[in-house]
Parts: structure tokens; sequence; C-alpha cells
């Protein structure tokens, strides 16, 4: 659909240390402790990572006319 082709296109538009994180938990369905080890991020680290990718990822989407909710 048109909103998954928007959604891939942002992934990519992401620098890398906040893509991986998204991807690993969300797409791939690791848990948080997998994705941090295999990152070698602590968790503090990973939660703030993903944070700010879905806070990117959002505003982005937005600004093309796409709300998930």
């Amino acid at each position: 659909s048109e909103v998954q082709t928007l959604l891939d296109e942002e992934l990519e538009r992401l620098p890398e240390r906040l893509r991986g994180p998204i991807i690993l938990c969300y797409l791939q369905g690791k848990t948080r402790d997998e994705a941090a080890e295999l990152l070698k991020l602590s968790q503090g680290e990973l939660h703030g990572l993903l944070q700010r990718g879905r806070a990117k990822l959002r505003d982005r989407l937005m600004k093309r006319g796409v709300n998930l909710g």
C-alpha cells in the first residue's frame, strides 16, 4: 500500500543509529534485551534511541500526510 511505501522510504532516511533499533524491535520482533545486546547498547541507550527514532519517523510521516495514530 501507499502507506507502507512511505513508511519504508522514511525508515531508510533515518540515520542507522535510529533505524537499527526500530527495525530490530518493531519489525523483527526482537525483545529490547536482545536488541540492546545485538547493538551493544545499554537498556537506557536503546530506550532513548527508540524514542528519538519513533518521534523522527512520526514527524516525517506527518509531513507527508500520514498519521499512524
